[in-house]
């Protein structure tokens, strides 16, 4: 299962280093340069790709504000976003105006999501 690898990664005694929305955002979509980032980077990635490790997550104000129809479509919007899809393209498949604005609200939201899970694993 995917929450013991993201538990496997975590080292007694290493820095309590917590993420963070944007490095999140950063890491599904940059490996990093270094040993440390890959590892970091290939945890987000995990929990991004298991939607019911973070979903859950999503408070009912940020769900109300990004609306049932985009709520239902987060998956996708991180799907195409740390697959290299620019955001207004990701607008244009997903938005009723092709908005950029309502995906990145998108993003934040399910970034929030996926740094509070990763953070409460330590």
């Amino acid at each position: 299962m995917v929450l013991e690898t993201f538990r496997g990664t975590w080292r007694p005694g290493a820095a309590e280093v917590t993420y963070t929305p944007d490095e999140v955002l950063r890491l599904l979509i940059d490996d990093g340069r270094s040993p440390a980032e890959r590892r970091r980077a290939a945890v987000v990635r995990a929990c991004a790709a298991c939607l019911a490790e973070w979903s859950a997550r999503l408070d009912h104000r940020t769900a109300h504000r990004l609306g049932e129809r985009l709520v239902s479509r987060l998956p996708s919007v991180v799907a195409w976003y740390s697959s290299g899809v620019p955001i207004p393209e990701i607008g244009r498949r997903v938005g009723h105006f092709g908005g950029t604005w309502e995906i990145d609200q998108a993003l934040r939201a399910a970034a929030t999501c996926i740094a509070a899970q990763l953070n409460s694993l330590r």
